[in-house]
């Protein structure tokens, strides 16, 4: 069986001989798992709360529940029969917010990333984090600065895999959609831009390499892409 660093070497050259006939304006990017290194925090938090009711939550719960659909920690704790959910979220939600403040979610090599990529493209973000967890993670690393667009929770109706984020993504661009390119590391993410009808790009999440998506290309890294682009 052909692992996925293999895997993901072998598609490079496809890649680069596509990207060279794309000329691609905008960058939208994912935020948990893509930008911040929050899949890993929330997972822990997740299991650690979920726990207390007799119950384990796994690496493959978070992946079913998380990566391949939108139903979340609540679809779990429904499957469970628990109904205090309301509670679990307030709880989890602020554990979440005092973990920030404790550690930077963005490593320093993605902020250069950012920056470099910034030069030559309009960046955006694209997420289903609320407002107010998505200023804590990115106010800390000062990247709010270098976004040319910003699409949080509030401002759509249905989350991924729905397409709604990345129309309205396309909306306040004011880009042809032969000229975006997405960066997303679930399927949901994935399904939801190409919904939108645009190039994806699936790169690999760090702490769940494991998960795939069936995007027009597939990377490992934001260095990666740095790359592609500009060959």
């Amino acid at each position: 069986m052909m692992n996925n660093n293999v895997y993901y070497g072998l598609v490079n050259l496809e890649i680069l001989c596509i990207m060279k006939r794309m000329d691609i304006k905008c960058i939208l990017f994912d935020s948990d798992g893509v930008i911040a290194d929050t899949d890993r925090i929330y997972f822990e938090i997740n299991s650690e709360l979920i726990r207390r009711y007799g119950i384990e939550h796994t690496r493959e719960d978070y992946i079913k529940y998380s990566f391949l659909s939108d139903l979340g920690s609540a679809g779990f704790l429904k499957q469970n029969h628990i109904e205090d959910i309301k509670d679990f979220k307030n709880e989890r939600n602020q554990k979440f917010i005092q973990k920030i403040k404790e550690v930077h979610l963005i490593d320093l090599g993605t902020v250069n990333e950012i920056i470099e990529l910034s030069k030559k493209y309009k960046i955006g973000i694209v997420t289903n984090a609320n407002q107010d967890i998505f200023a804590a993670v990115y106010e800390k690393r000062g990247l709010l600065e270098l976004l040319d667009l910003i699409i949080v929770r509030e401002k759509y109706d249905n989350p991924k895999p729905a397409p709604d984020c990345y129309l309205k993504a396309i909306q306040e661009s004011n880009i042809p959609l032969d000229q975006i390119i997405v960066v997303e590391d679930s399927p949901r993410g994935v399904a939801a831009a190409r919904s939108a009808g645009l190039k994806t790009v699936h790169i690999q999440n760090k702490h769940f390499p494991e998960v795939t998506a069936d995007a027009d290309y597939k990377i490992t890294s934001i260095s990666e892409l740095i790359t592609l682009l500009n060959s």
